[in-house]
């Protein structure tokens, strides 16, 4: 799972939720449910250099 930090997400009803705090991890907001379901070998990317689609959910294929 590739993600990259805008600065706002929008919740279901479309509210902006701003991060004002360092993410050092996106697995810190995902839950262990979630987390079950991928392969997370913890290498950081470099900027410009990601692969979309690197990693991927077990049993699903695209």
């Amino acid at each position: 799972m590739d993600y990259r930090v805008r600065g706002f997400t929008r919740d279901v009803n479309g509210v902006k939720h701003y991060i004002d705090h360092e993410i050092n991890s996106i697995q810190n907001f995902m839950s262990e449910d979630i987390k079950a379901l991928y392969h997370m070998d913890g290498r950081e990317r470099l900027p410009g250099k990601y692969l979309p689609y690197q990693d991927v959910a077990e049993g699903f294929s695209i």
